[in-house]
C-alpha cells in the first residue's frame, strides 16, 4: 500500500503511513484505514458513484499538497526530505532533474543512460553537480532568518549528508538521527566541526568515567603503590563504580549518536548569526573559514586527551 503514502483517509483526516491497513473501495478506489471504514460502513464518495467516477483525479489534487514526494519517473511516493528516489534513485529536486534532462539531451558524450538498468532509472551514473553547494534544494530558504546557502558554505564539506537532515530538522523539530562517528569517537567528531565547548565536555566526561577502567588496567599490568595501596580491585564497591562508569560512557556515546547533527545543526545557525553581527562591525570572517572541518582541531583533541590520560596515570602511581 505504499502508492497511497501521505494521502488522507476521508474519513478520520489522517494521512496513511507504511504501518496502516488500508482498504480500498471496489467501485470508485478510494482508500481507508480498514477501521475508519468498518465504521462509516460505507463509502463516503457516493457522489464518486454517482457520476462513475474514480478516486484517481482527486488523489492527483491531494498529491501536490502532500509533503510527500512522488518520484515522477516510477511513481513511488518517498517519505518527506528525500533527495534521491529509494526504488530508482531518480532525483527528486528540481536543480538534479535538471541536470538529469541537460546529460540526457547530450547522449551518450554526456554520460547518462535513460534507460532503466542495474543502477536504477539512470543506471550506474548520477546527474549531480558538485558545484552546487545547496545539494539542488531552494539556496534561498530560511533558517530561523539563515539561509541555507549560508549554512551550505558555513558546513563547507558533505553537505550532501548535513543539508537534508537540517531541512528535516527544521521542518519538523526532529532533533534525533544518526551520527556514527560521533558514537564512536565524539571529542574527535566535535574537534573536527570546530565545536570546541563540547569537544571540551566529551574529553572531561570520557577521561572521568574511564577511570575506573584505567584502575581496573594498571591492576592487570601488576602496578602497585600510590592509589592501590588504597583502593581494594575486587571488592564489590570498586565492581559497582566501574559497572556504572561504563554504563554512563555508553549511554553518553548512545546520546551523541542520536543528537550529534541537531548540537551541529544549532552550532551552526549561531555561528553564522554571529558572523553577520560581526559583518556590522567589520569584524566578520568567511563562514567557510569560520566553519568546515579542521584536521588539526582532531590531532590536538587527541593530544590533550592522551596527555590527560597519562596524568590521571601518573597521580594514581605515585
Amino acid at each position: 500500500m505504499s502508492n497511497y503514502l501521505g494521502y488522507k483517509c476521508v474519513v478520520c483526516g489522517q494521512k496513511f503511513d507504511e504501518k496502516d491497513d488500508i482498504v480500498v473501495c471496489p467501485e470508485c478506489g478510494t482508500p481507508y484505514h480498514r477501521e475508519c471504514y468498518m465504521k462509516s460502513g460505507k463509502c463516503v464518495n457516493e457522489e464518486l458513484h454517482k457520476a462513475g467516477e474514480s478516486w484517481q483525479g482527486q488523489k492527483e489534487r491531494e498529491n501536490e499538497k502532500t509533503e510527500y514526494k512522488k518520484c515522477p519517473y516510477c511513481e513511488t511516493v518517498n517519505k518527506p526530505h528525500t533527495i534521491i528516489c529509494e526504488h530508482c534513485g531518480a532525483p527528486l529536486v528540481d536543480d538534479l532533474n535538471k541536470n538529469m534532462a541537460s546529460g540526457n539531451a547530450q547522449g551518450d558524450s554526456g554520460g547518462m543512460n535513460s534507460a532503466p538498468g542495474n543502477g536504477g532509472m539512470y543506471g550506474n551514473t548520477f546527474a549531480f553537480d558538485p558545484q552546487d553547494k545547496c545539494c539542488g534544494m531552494n539556496p534561498d530558504e530560511e533558517f530561523e532568518s539563515v539561509k541555507l546557502k549560508d549554512i551550505a558554505e558555513f558546513v563547507k564539506s558533505n553537505q550532501i549528508y548535513y543539508l537534508p537532515i537540517f531541512k528535516k530538522m527544521k521542518d519538523t523539530g526532529q532533533k534525533i538521527s544518526l551520527n556514527i562517528i560521533s558514537f564512536l569517537f565524539p571529542q574527535l567528531y566535535f574537534a573536527n566541526r570546530k565545536m570546541w565547548f563540547w569537544t571540551a565536555i566529551s574529553i572531561l566526561l570520557s577521561l572521568v568515567l574511564s577511570i575506573p577502567s584505567i584502575i581496573y588496567l594498571m591492576y592487570e599490568v601488576n602496578i602497585s603503590g600510590g592509589i592501590f595501596n588504597i583502593i581494594n580491585i575486587e571488592s564489590k564497591s570498586f565492581e559497582l563504580i566501574y559497572n556504572a562508569t561504563g554504563y554512563l560512557s555508553f549511554a553518553f556515546k548512545a546520546l551523541m549518536l542520536m543528537f550529534s547533527n541537531w548540537l551541529y545543526y544549532r552550532f551552526s545557525l549561531k555561528k553564522i548569526k554571529q558572523n553577520k553581527i560581526s559583518e556590522e562591525t567589520g569584524n566578520a570572517e568567511s563562514l567557510s573559514a569560520k566553519g568546515g572541518t579542521s584536521t588539526a582541531g582532531i590531532f590536538i583533541a587527541f593530544a590533550i586527551e592522551s596527555a590527560l590520560t597519562l596524568i590521571v596515570w601518573f597521580i594514581f602511581t605515585k
